[in-house]
């Protein structure tokens, strides 16, 4: 393992305060490899299945999303910042975006298969963690103006039910499809179902 990869492991919020044997034990069990996109390479497309999350180390990515209005959105990451989350979280599950190199991108790929042979600690952390960052990322979203499910809201919302053990957290309603999110709304059901 270079220490580049070892470097950026220490630094990204998904392996915050792990020991040095803990990301040993990242290193053998979920096996991170160096990945390298060049301009406009697609990283994953909408429908991809998500099995994996990646670590940037270095350059931008634009997130390709099913909006008429603005279907490109250009990402601001920073080294060690993790994208693909969902694939850690609900591994197997289908994207709902897609995410294109932006020049040269170079990324550590993290998969979820290695997290149960992880000792019970280290994986207590990394769902600590994880749960942390899509928290972040859901109070992102709910503090803009115009949020509808699209934007990923929903996705997020059920992701973050899934890691807490809620049932029915897995699918969206027809009603999820089709009416838009209010932050306000959102944050009350949030806060009713005790997140």
């Amino acid at each position: 393992m270079s220490l580049e990869v070892l470097e950026i492991l220490k630094q990204s919020k998904l392996f915050s305060r792990f020991s040095g044997n803990q990301l040993e034990e990242v290193i053998l069990h979920m096996n991170p490899k160096l990945v390298t996109l060049k301009s406009t390479e697609r990283l994953y497309t909408k429908g991809d299945k998500a099995d994996c999350c990646w670590l940037i180390v270095s350059g931008k990515l634009t997130l390709k999303r099913a909006s008429l209005r603005s279907p490109f959105r250009s990402m601001v990451f920073h080294k060690g910042s993790v994208t693909g989350i969902q694939g850690l979280v609900n591994p197997d599950s289908t994207r709902v975006v897609g995410m294109i190199a932006d020049g040269k991108v170079k990324l550590i790929e993290i998969t979820h298969e290695g997290i149960a042979h992880l000792n019970q600690d280290t994986q207590i952390l990394l769902w600590e963690n994880v749960s942390k960052i899509l928290l972040r990322k859901l109070s992102i979203c709910l503090s803009r103006d115009h949020l509808t499910t699209d934007t990923g809201v929903g996705t997020l919302y059920r992701l973050l039910l899934l890691i807490r053990g809620l049932p029915n957290a897995a699918q969206p309603t027809e009603t999820d499809r089709r009416r838009p999110v209010l932050a306000t709304s959102t944050h009350s059901n949030l806060t009713s179902q005790g997140a």
